[in-house]
């Protein structure tokens, strides 16, 4: 009965995880200061139909070799480029009815000594359990075990801080195709990304294929709203092929695209023949 127990609750973690994430709304999903900019604004909108409360918080983390987040100690933090050393935001805690919404801002404060180089945090919003504030109850008994739990669950995004007009600079290098599918795909495509000026950049990768014989390129894969972080020397992407090769020879084209404030970096691409 034990490992059933806990085998039903991660489960329901799980479910509560994604849904709880699904009843907050954040607009913009990351914030970037450049080098003119002081202020920023993000929209938090309740979108479920329960009254909720945030506490919200910074995140001290950096970027891993395949794009994932590894928190920072707080010794490593003292050492590292963070945004939230110069970013203030207000308020600190939220209680929105459903539908509703409200504004985060955010104040950038420079200093003469501040290096010119990126600087990054996460802004992380944990939702705070409504059982928090209600009166203490007996824990529930499942099979002579006693539970009680409180969830806090969290979302964060990315605050950015750029205090120098260098330009960004991507290589990509090395390109490896997974032909093993699966349900939603037709395999994968790996690449190496060099991060060769070492500063911030946002954009997508589009795998290209064209079949032999065949004269133009087709879009076959996709990796979307990739941040390449100043601290990221190299990093690898795995790029999931979402629609059918149309033959089993040819050429794939990885091409990488700045959005937004990113959108100035020049066009990177890699090609490997199959």
């Amino acid at each position: 009965m034990r490992s059933e127990l806990k085998v039903l609750i991660a489960v329901f973690i799980l479910s509560l995880s994604n849904w709880a994430s699904a009843s907050l709304l954040i607009s913009p999903t990351r914030v970037h200061f450049d080098e003119r900019e002081r202020s920023e604004e993000i929209i938090v909108v309740n979108t479920s139909d329960e009254i909720r409360s945030y506490a919200i918080s910074w995140d001290e983390k950096k970027q891993g070799e395949t794009g994932g987040y590894v928190k920072l100690s707080e010794q490593e933090a003292e050492n590292f480029n963070v945004a939230s050393k110069y970013v203030r935001f207000s308020p600190r805690r939220l209680t929105l009815a459903p539908g509703q919404n409200q504004r985060i801002k955010l104040l950038l404060r420079r200093t003469s000594s501040m290096p010119k180089e990126d600087f990054h945090s996460h802004l992380k919003f944990t939702l705070i359990p409504s059982t928090i504030a209600a009166p203490p109850e007996e824990p529930e008994e499942v099979d002579g075990i006693s539970i009680k739990m409180n969830f806090f669950l969290n979302y964060a995004i990315p605050v950015v801080v750029r205090n120098h007009d260098k330009p960004s600079v991507l290589r990509l290098s090395n390109p490896k195709f997974n032909p093993q599918s699966s349900s939603e795909t037709y395999g994968s495509i790996n690449v190496d990304v060099e991060n060769v000026s070492r500063t911030y950049s946002h954009g997508n990768f589009t795998a290209y294929y064209k079949g032999s014989g065949e004269s133009e390129y087709t879009a076959v894969g996709f990796d979307n709203a990739v941040h390449v972080f100043h601290e990221t020397e190299k990093m690898t992407r795995n790029i999931p092929i979402v629609n059918p090769l149309s033959s089993e020879k040819g050429v794939f084209k990885v091409v990488f695209e700045g959005l937004e404030e990113s959108k100035s970096i020049p066009q990177v691409s890699v090609s490997l023949n199959l």
